[in-house]
């Protein structure tokens, strides 16, 4: 069995890659992820026996203004990506989908995890790059 290791610089300089590796070197940026996973809220619509975090659901959640501060707080510091997940189901919030459209209206791209019960409304869906 061989290991292979991974070279770092090649994978920064992907032809995919090298535009944001650009732009970060002049910007000289040094805070903000990429992407940021979001869990507005542990509240779950379901009991699964086997799931892995019963022991964190239904322990409360991120206040509304919180949240929409944080949306903009993640435009400001230039994030690129937003994935709302959470240890129960994201869409229980409140406050959704607006969290979610107001991230997309910014040119944040947006995934969204959830356990599908919940359906989101076609506007949601749109805004979501990914839905898992």
């Amino acid at each position: 069995m061989s290991i292979e290791v991974l070279n770092f610089t090649h994978k920064m300089l992907q032809p995919n890659l090298l535009p944001r590796v650009e732009e970060y070197i002049e910007k000289r940026q040094t805070s903000g992820p990429l992407v940021v996973e979001l869990d507005p809220t542990t509240a779950c619509n379901f009991s699964c026996p086997e799931c892995i975090n019963a022991n964190l659901l239904n322990k409360g959640g991120i206040e509304d203004e919180r949240l929409t501060g944080l949306i903009d707080e993640f435009h400001d510091t230039d994030v690129k990506g937003i994935i709302f997940i959470g240890g129960g189901e994201p869409l229980t919030h409140k406050s959704m989908p607006e969290p979610i459209i107001k991230a997309y209206e910014l040119g944040i791209s947006v995934g969204l995890t959830t356990n599908g019960s919940l359906m989101p409304t076609e506007e949601t869906l749109n805004s979501s790059k990914f839905v898992f």
